[in-house]
């Protein structure tokens, strides 16, 4: 059976949500019957009313017991409210360097060529950063002699906007470079 929340036929009522005011009919499964000041009978949930006391005796329990659930309710949104927004994190964009990953058949290649391809991807890679506003990327170059490393530094070093440091090394160890973009970023 259906709780009517201390409310019984006959109370005086007025709806919490606009200025309806009126005398319950009847109660049915937590709905109330309300028959307004101007005659018309409205359907509302009984936690949609609250007493109307200044026309009826005063029964403090139902009273205390309602403005509790209303405060419950109020306190409910508020704290909804009240919850921070998640702030959105982008995972750097990431571009392994390694010519194995670049190129199929990288071994009739030479060692420069090999630096060219590597080199011009990291430049590809970090003007699409620059275009789509991207805010970090992460190149992967590997360990190696640092030649690719040391030329990739200093190809950041031609762009506005850039800097660089060393990934996060529990990720990537010691072969990769995380670089922050800026919202002014630019080609030399």
């Amino acid at each position: 059976m259906a709780s009517n929340q201390g409310f019984s036929v006959g109370d005086r009522v007025e709806a919490i949500e606009d200025n309806t005011q009126g005398e319950i009919v009847s109660i049915d499964q937590g709905l109330a019957l309300v028959r307004t000041e101007d005659g018309f009978d409205l359907e509302f949930e009984l936690h949609e009313l609250v007493p109307q006391l200044a026309h009826q005796p005063l029964n403090m329990a139902a009273a205390a017991h309602k403005q509790k659930e209303v405060q419950k309710e109020a306190h409910k949104k508020k704290k909804q409210k009240l919850q921070p927004k998640r702030a959105k994190t982008i995972p750097p964009m990431e571009v392994d360097l390694h010519i194995e990953k670049l190129v199929k058949d990288h071994r009739r290649l030479m060692p420069h060529e090999h630096l060219e391809i590597q080199l011009e991807r990291a430049k590809r890679s970090i003007d699409l950063a620059i275009q789509k506003k991207l805010p970090k990327l992460v190149l992967i170059h590997g360990v190696g002699e640092g030649v690719l490393k040391a030329e990739l530094h200093f190809l950041i070093g031609r762009y506005d906007g850039l800097r660089h440091e060393p990934a996060d090394y529990q990720k990537y160890g010691q072969g990769a470079t995380l670089i922050h973009v800026s919202q002014k970023a630019s080609r030399w």
